[in-house]
């Protein structure tokens, strides 16, 4: 089975997040990711039963570097694309 198949974003358990200028300072840069990875965090540790995986693509030099992926699978990790 692909992986597409097996994408727990068609289950509605996953969620990639597009993350702009979230700190104000009038550019994208690794502070808006890291304020979106905090507020993950979070609502995971406030809500248990929502925890998952949490990644970034950071790691790539594509526009894809602007998403932060959080899931609710119940596996706990995390990383960096």
């Amino acid at each position: 089975e692909s992986s597409a198949k097996k994408s727990q974003h068609l289950k509605g358990n996953a969620l990639d997040v597009w993350v702009l200028d979230v700190n104000g300072n009038f550019k994208f840069d690794q502070g808006d990711i890291n304020i979106v990875v905090e507020a993950i965090k979070n609502v995971d540790e406030k809500n248990p039963n929502l925890l998952g995986i949490l990644g970034t693509y950071t790691c790539k030099s594509t526009t894809g570097s602007r998403m932060v992926h959080t899931d609710v699978t119940g596996r706990v990790g995390s990383y960096c694309h």
